[in-house]
């Protein structure tokens, strides 16, 4: 059975957050406490390893223009060349 680690939450978010001071004004996501939390579960809530992850991540988000993503032009005819399967339905009748 895994080692059960307790880690001060906050305390860590604060100090991931002080870390990236710099790069925080690029993007409103990293001032966000749940994903920078998940940052310090990829670190294995080692706060260095999740800063040095982070900043990989946010220096590909700023190659690749990824935050501009959400306010292109859904492609047309996207479904018909991608068809969607669902082998599952709700309740209400939903995929």
């Amino acid at each position: 059975m895994g080692k059960i680690t307790r880690i001060d939450v906050t305390g860590a978010i604060a100090e991931l957050k002080a870390a990236i001071q710099d790069i925080i004004p690029e993007d409103s996501l990293y001032e966000d406490d749940f994903y920078l939390l998940r940052w310090i579960r990829a670190g294995k809530t080692d706060v260095k390893k999740a800063e040095k992850k982070l900043r990989k991540a946010a220096k590909w988000r700023k190659e690749n223009n990824i935050s501009s993503l959400a306010l292109e032009p859904f492609p047309e005819n996207w479904l018909e060349s991608h068809p969607m399967f669902a082998d599952a339905v709700t309740k209400e009748g939903s995929l």
